[in-house]
């Protein structure tokens, strides 16, 4: 099988905002999920540590996480005593945001024009996060219909579902919601945004490819390479390449909205507040993962 000539480069990953309809999904000469699992088979799958890609990244753990638990948790038991786990969990970040807005408001009482221009900023905030939402409940429905198929997409095919079923955009808006300034003045922030994304779910994949080689579900960036390229080993060092040329796309990204903002203190000073939570949040998802998947698997 011919390698492709994108192997071993750091070409950043396109990154698309819309999950493709079905229709526009590939032929079926696609290969089956069986063909890529004979191919494959008796192939050894170790995944290095990651770490060292995001070292220049903020690594830290929050100091109010224990408050926050008691300050939450120790309440919402005694409101919801009969609920599942699934469902305190829901209710527990439903708490956190309504007393971010009541306390954020509550600070605003003597400034009557400050508080609706939050209002209504909050608004334009809920609004993102709706178009994320849907964006994620979309691309997830795509995947399982991928899944059904029983057959590989391309991988252009692929990284257009799997941008939109990570779900991590959702979670990236939120992370830069209070910083209304930015979303209002830095229109690179989406690209930006998007890169996050991208590096997420691929570490994702990257994690979780042996895990989902054993168990037969073949939709993963990883294994989706290590069969177009005939080598797992191709695989993982091409997805790592892609992570590695992402980290820098980002990088020269944050620089240049930086750069953009440089003459605006305040508009500056929260631009560089979203893109260091942007960069946490990656590397807090790595870590996180990284207690899931042991930084070398082998099968």
């Amino acid at each position: 099988m011919e390698a492709s000539s994108t192997y071993g480069t750091q070409t950043p990953v396109k990154a698309f905002s819309k999950a493709p309809r079905l229709s526009e999904m590939d032929p079926l000469e696609r290969p089956s999920f069986d063909e890529v699992k004979e191919v494959l088979a008796g192939q050894t799958l170790v995944i290095p540590n990651l770490r060292p890609i995001f070292q220049h990244w903020p690594r830290d753990v929050n100091p109010a996480l224990s408050r926050l638990q008691k300050a939450v948790f120790d309440g919402i038991e005694n409101c919801w005593p009969d609920a599942d786990f699934d469902t305190l969990s829901f209710m527990a970040h439903l708490v956190l945001w309504a007393w971010y807005i009541e306390g954020y408001t509550d600070n605003l009482v003597a400034d009557e024009a400050a508080a609706h221009g939050f209002r209504s900023e909050a608004k334009k905030s809920r609004q993102l996060l709706l178009d994320e939402l849907f964006t994620y409940l979309e691309g997830t429905e795509l995947e399982a219909k991928m899944r059904s198929r029983g057959q590989m997409p391309s991988y252009d095919r692929y990284l257009s579902m799997r941008t939109s079923a990570n779900g991590s955009g959702f979670f990236l808006v939120v992370s830069a919601a209070a910083d209304r300034d930015v979303l209002a003045k830095c229109p690179r922030w989406l690209e930006l945004k998007k890169t996050a994304a991208t590096i997420n779910f691929l570490v994702n994949d990257l994690l979780s490819a042996k895990r989902e080689f054993k168990t037969g579900e073949y939709l993963n960036s990883v294994i989706l390479r290590a069969y177009d390229l005939d080598s797992v080993d191709a695989g993982v060092a091409e997805c790592i390449a892609r992570i590695k040329g992402l980290v820098q796309e980002f990088d020269h990204q944050a620089k240049a909205i930086l750069d953009d903002t440089s003459q605006v203190g305040n508009v500056r000073s929260s631009a560089a507040g979203a893109i260091e939570t942007m960069r946490s949040f990656n590397v807090g998802s790595l870590e996180w993962r990284q207690v899931c998947s042991s930084p070398k698997q082998a099968s």
